[in-house]
């Protein structure tokens, strides 16, 4: 079976424009049913050559040919291509052709991309995006698009990972990576699955035209030279898609790749010049950078408004708290990301808007115009990925540290709702770089250690068919940002409806919130309720879910293993104190069993207790997630700790007629 599979594949012609009517009266991927689409052939050849000059020059040529089985597989036709953009230092995106095929009555149709419908866009003052949907997509189209970039020699340093694997599976994938000899490159690869790269090597003659050019004349010359060649080659067929499951985090994180780095340059007759370095020595490197650290050298522009803002005010967590505030009304964002200033920091106090790094070394200014011993943190976001190689490109973000007696305290202006310590979750990604005076730098840890709570106070009672009830709900940290995200601005009537939503199971019939447009870590809710749900009727009896709408009914983790860690980004504990009426007539036939079950290395634990009292139950409940991440080695554990939770929540107290 795989060797058929294996021929049918190197029989198919994978040249642009060579589609075929097999293909498109395709109805699904053989290898895997569900997949809305399939990538059937994709290639990337990139090479660097040496120019007349001495320099380096970059092609990069893409080509992908990609199978649409239904509906859920038309946001594939939409490619977006972000190339470097800023002055004359600049990567050119030529050569773009794309082609829809459709069978129509038997006949192949084609559909070509037009020019008109590509769009390039500034994604900030470093990078633009070119975007392009291909047209007449529908289910069972085949599309193939192709393009090309070319960069100078400073783009020779990082070169954009090499993607092996995607959320649709892969059918064939061919790519290489071709330089001379002179350039040595280290090479790493991320992901869970095994890649052979092999190893070609041959003699190249290169032929050149050089330039050179004074104050009176030009001229050129034409040359050729010779020089060994080595090429990379990574052959794939059949690669399985990448599922994400629940609290994945950034999945292309795991997704199977390739990423190769600049070592050295060995060139003839020269010195060798490497490349290889640390931490340490990136973080130096931005700090010299007049858009980075000398933003954060001078405090005068704004010192007299923060000592007005700050008074005789001496505690420190209070003058950050009022800083921050200030600061987030002070410079509001852009949009743009990046950890070098647009305008400068200056500009950006006055015009009142700017990238993350005018907001956020602003607000390091701000903080270190009071005394405060106040840093930038250098972040790789979320969707940037995890850094592998030490590299000045492997941060895109900057947020503010203060050191205290005792720890560091983190600082996002960026989000109009965010705290303390409760940075915007994009920012969540292991560890930033916290850059000292010096230019000195250590890691920090960017998760939380603060647990967000919700903690719920729930009395009920049974009123004929109806379970009626008043609940007191207390929401910290991160649960208190998001909800403010979700509902500051909202008149009372939308107010009730996104809290009626926000708890599908009951219809919330009155709500009273408090401290919702403060800067408090603490958000409270007051709401009646009533329901048809949690009460059967059997007999002489009544089976009653004791927690009500808080009792977790679904297992997010479905999968028998798992290769990558669970993401939770903060800790997070839920607490429940039920007391609900028992009905006049009835009384407690049974009442479930307390139950406690504690993760091993402070995972997690659940606590169950419930009793009788006079005419009341009473039922207290906590369940924890005491880390941010779990690592996939713990899966099977987790996966079990969920599974007793919703098993004990799931038991009924039983009342019987009298």
């Amino acid at each position: 079976f795989s060797l058929l599979i294996s021929l049918s594949i190197w029989s198919q012609n994978y040249k642009f424009g060579k589609v075929s009517k097999k293909e498109l009266k395709e109805t699904s991927y053989s290898l895997d049913k569900d997949a809305p689409a399939a990538i059937l052939y994709k290639k990337r050849d990139s090479k660097i050559e040496i120019t007349g000059d001495g320099g380096f020059l970059m092609t990069e040529d893409y080509y992908v040919r990609l199978k649409i089985y239904n509906k859920e597989g038309f946001d594939y036709a939409t490619v977006e291509i972000p190339y470097y953009s800023n002055g004359n230092l600049t990567q050119r995106v030529t050569g773009i052709k794309g082609v829809t095929y459709n069978l129509s009555d038997g006949k192949m149709v084609k559909t070509k991309l037009k020019s008109s419908n590509i769009y390039t866009t500034r994604s900030n003052q470093f990078y633009k995006k070119i975007s392009f949907t291909l047209p007449n997509i529908k289910p069972g189209s085949i599309i193939e698009w192709k393009y090309t970039i070319t960069s100078p020699s400073a783009f020779i340093r990082s070169i954009d990972e090499f993607t092996l694997q995607h959320s649709i599976p892969i059918k064939k994938l061919y790519a290489s990576f071709a330089t001379s000899v002179y350039l040595r490159y280290a090479q790493k690869t991320k992901g869970y699955r095994d890649v052979h790269v092999r190893n070609e090597k041959k003699q190249i003659n290169q032929n050149y035209v050089s330039f050179t050019k004074s104050a009176f004349t030009s001229d050129s010359s034409q040359g050729s030279m010779f020089y060994d060649q080595d090429k990379r080659i990574i052959d794939l067929t059949n690669v399985p898609a990448i599922k994400d499951e629940p609290f994945s985090g950034n999945i292309d994180n795991y997704t199977s790749g390739i990423i190769f780095e600049l070592a050295a340059i060995h060139l003839p007759y020269e010195a060798p010049k490497n490349f290889t370095t640390d931490w340490e020595s990136v973080t130096k490197t931005i700090y010299k950078n007049d858009n980075f650290g000398k933003q954060i050298k001078k405090q005068d522009y704004l010192k007299d408004d923060i000592k007005n803002l700050i008074g005789t005010e001496t505690d420190v967590n209070k003058k950050i708290n009022k800083i921050l505030a200030f600061a987030k009304k002070k410079v509001k964002w852009d949009g743009f990301y990046g950890k070098y200033i647009d305008k400068g920091v200056k500009k950006a106090y006055k015009n009142g808007k700017g990238n993350v790094a005018e907001v956020n070394l602003n607000l390091v200014n701000m903080l270190k115009s009071t005394g405060l011993k106040a840093y930038p943190v250098l972040v790789s976001t979320l969707s940037h990925g995890i850094a592998i190689f030490p590299s000045i490109s492997n941060f895109n973000y900057v947020i503010a540290g203060v050191k205290t007696d005792n720890k560091t305290i983190l600082l996002d202006a960026t989000s109009k709702y965010s705290m303390p310590d409760v940075l915007p979750e994009r920012d969540l990604n292991f560890q930033g770089r916290l850059v000292k005076e010096d230019g000195t730098s250590e890691w920090v840890d960017l998760y939380p250690t603060e647990p967000s709570v919700t903690n719920y106070v729930i009395n009920a009672k049974i009123e004929d068919d109806l379970i009626t009830g008043m609940t007191r709900k207390i929401i910290n940290n991160y649960y208190a940002m998001h909800f403010r995200e979700n509902t500051v601005g909202k008149n009372a009537d939308d107010l009730l409806k996104w809290i009626d939503n926000d708890e599908p199971d009951i219809d919330v019939t009155r709500a009273r919130v408090t401290n919702l447009n403060s800067d408090s870590k603490i958000i409270k809710l007051y709401y009646q309720f009533d329901t048809e749900s949690f009460m059967e009727e059997i007999g002489n009896k009544l089976y009653i879910s004791p927690l009500l709408y808080q009792q977790l009914k679904e297992n997010p983790f479905k999968s028998e293993t798992r290769n990558f860690p669970i993401f939770f980004n903060y800790p997070k504990t839920s607490i429940s104190n039920v007391t609900l009426q028992i009905p006049g007539g009835y009384q407690v036939e049974s009442l479930p069993k307390d139950k406690e079950i504690i993760l091993e290395d402070n995972m997690g634990n659940f606590s169950y207790k419930i009793v009788n009292e006079g005419n009341n139950i009473k039922l207290s409940v906590t369940f924890a997630i005491n880390q941010p991440v779990i690592l996939a080695n713990n899966y099977t554990k987790l996966k079990d700790f969920f599974r007793q939770v919703i098993e004990k929540e799931a038991e009924k107290v039983i009342l019987i007629k009298k």
